[in-house]
């Protein structure tokens, strides 16, 4: 992600959740930040930071992609891979996610016994 378009990718993210953990430390409140898991794998060091900070990671799939009309394997492949790179960067407990799909409970019931 050294290259120009992989910078730009990074500053997309980056430099609004350091602004906002910034001002989050500065008034002593903890956070769930909801991170995609393909940008986790490319810079986990960042959300390793998030997590020593006390914040919370919460799970918006793997791509990003839009969860109408998928089957339960392709919500499991978007959010397994995130849970487990959230766990990675030290998360322990219940990982919140945003999915609007219908077999999202049952995925997410089926990772928290993971």
């Amino acid at each position: 992600m050294n290259t120009p378009e992989g910078k730009r990718a990074r500053r997309r993210w980056l430099v609004p959740a350091l602004a906002v953990t910034a001002a989050l430390a500065k008034e002593r409140v903890r956070a769930t930040f909801f991170v995609i898991g393909s940008q986790v794998e490319a810079h986990p060091e960042y959300a390793k930071r998030l997590v020593a900070a006390g914040h919370e990671l919460g799970n918006h799939t793997y791509t990003h992609r839009r969860m109408v009309f998928v089957s339960p394997d392709t919500v499991a492949a978007e959010v397994e891979p995130t849970n487990a790179l959230i766990r990675q960067a030290g998360q322990r407990g219940e990982i919140p996610s945003r999915l609007g799909h219908p077999a999202a409970p049952l995925v997410r019931r089926r990772a928290a016994h993971a």
